[in-house]
């Protein structure tokens, strides 16, 4: 194809906030701040970096419940297709993947970046996939739109979980990087 990548700038809109929205908007992220705290949802530990981001440029952010699943057998009834959800205006509502590669980027070495598994993404896709870099101070930025530039599926071995998986990859031209913090 001789399309070219989508405008990424589109997976993150920037829309101006009214005063009346910012109440709701901060009791959105310290609901889920004071949530995941306690223990009570499935937000990871990379995640937060991420959402926190989201925040600091005026988004809403809202995480899905935990759910828990009684038996490792039924793990594809429990497979979760967002970590989390922002809005710029409450009403249209971004979901989110954040995967932590332990990657470290910028610059970024390869020609092509995981997105998610091919099952999650074909089930329910996120509108948005974001991979955090080894230090959490970059991300990479893949919209849902780019799927077309997409290659795969691509069966690799998942060096953290110990078995194959089928992923899609996106071609580094369809990918951003954002900084997202100061190195520490």
């Amino acid at each position: 194809m001789s399309m070219a990548p989508p405008d990424i700038e589109e997976a993150i809109p920037v829309i101006p906030l009214r005063h009346t929205k910012q109440n709701a908007i901060e009791k959105a992220w310290t609901s889920a701040c004071a949530t995941h705290a306690q223990g009570y949802v499935g937000i990871q530990i990379h995640q937060p970096d991420v959402a926190r981001h989201l925040y600091r440029r005026g988004a809403a952010v809202r995480v899905a419940p935990l759910r828990y699943r009684p038996v490792f057998d039924d793990r594809d009834g429990y497979v979760d297709s967002a970590d989390f959800e922002y809005s710029f205006d409450l009403v249209h509502w971004v979901r989110v993947e954040v995967k932590s590669r332990g990657l470290d980027f910028p610059p970024f070495k390869y020609k092509t970046i995981f997105v998610d598994r091919v099952g999650k993404i074909e089930n329910t896709p996120a509108t948005l996939y974001v991979s955090l870099n080894k230090q959490s101070t970059h991300i990479a930025l893949v919209p849902l739109n780019s799927r077309d530039h997409w290659v795969g599926p691509t069966t690799v071995f998942d060096r953290k979980k110990r078995y194959p998986v089928v992923v899609f990859e996106a071609p580094i031209k369809v990918v951003r990087l954002m900084q997202i913090r100061d190195s520490v």
